[in-house]
């Protein structure tokens, strides 16, 4: 009896794991278009394999509990931040990355949002200042915040969208950055393996510029 139990939950497993995504797809796309679309989906699948009427009413009810779970967690998904706010403080959570006289890097804020962080650098004295900044540092950044661009054309890559499902809805551009802005605090395992990950990317670009040099 287990055993056949088994092998239904292995014939449907697909179908569960496909009413998951479109649900919470559908969540995240905010549109009672994208959810009707993706629920008649479903059920043009299970016609055509001629499931049971309780594999349908199942498959939907799947369905039904991602969106909502889905629609909750986007209901929650709102910024903390004043748009007038001239100082952030939170912790490097990735990068920062630096291209050309261009630094980015994401802070995660104590509230649990994001925040990106965009730079431009003035020096090569000021730039290899910044190359010390690593994850986990715990920053303080004067600055003003700005809106994510948002696409103009469709089809085309929607930054703020982008940005909206990381919990992100602002972008900072720090009046001025040095190292001593970000100091280092009592880190996890996790801040660790960042840190060693961030070490060793910027170790191998640094090696593969100076052999195009040469």
């Amino acid at each position: 009896m287990r055993k056949a139990g088994d092998e239904w939950v292995k014939g449907k497993v697909y179908l569960l794991a496909l009413a998951a995504c479109l649900g919470t797809a559908a969540a995240m796309e905010a549109s009672a278009k994208a959810a009707g679309g993706a629920l008649f989906l479903l059920l043009v699948l299970c016609f055509l394999k001629r499931e049971k009427h309780s594999v349908y009413l199942f498959i939907v009810c799947i369905f039904l509990i991602s969106l909502f779970r889905g629609i909750a967690a986007d209901s929650n998904n709102v910024t903390s931040i004043s748009p007038e706010t001239s100082f952030v403080e939170g912790k490097i959570m990735a990068g920062p990355d630096i291209d050309g006289n261009l630094l980015t890097m994401t802070l995660s804020l104590p509230h649990k949002e994001t925040l990106p962080v965009s730079y431009i650098i003035s020096s090569p004295e000021e730039k290899e200042e910044l190359q010390t900044l690593a994850p986990g540092l715990h920053c303080r950044l004067p600055g003003s915040l700005s809106p994510p661009s948002k696409s103009s054309n469709f089809g085309a890559f929607d930054y703020q969208q982008y940005l909206y499902r990381q919990s992100a809805h602002w972008v900072f551009t720090p009046e001025h950055l040095t190292a001593s802005h970000c100091l280092s605090k009592s880190t996890d395992m996790k801040d660790r393996l960042k840190v060693w990950r961030h070490e060793a990317f910027t170790g191998l670009k640094t090696s593969f510029l100076r052999t195009y040099k040469d």
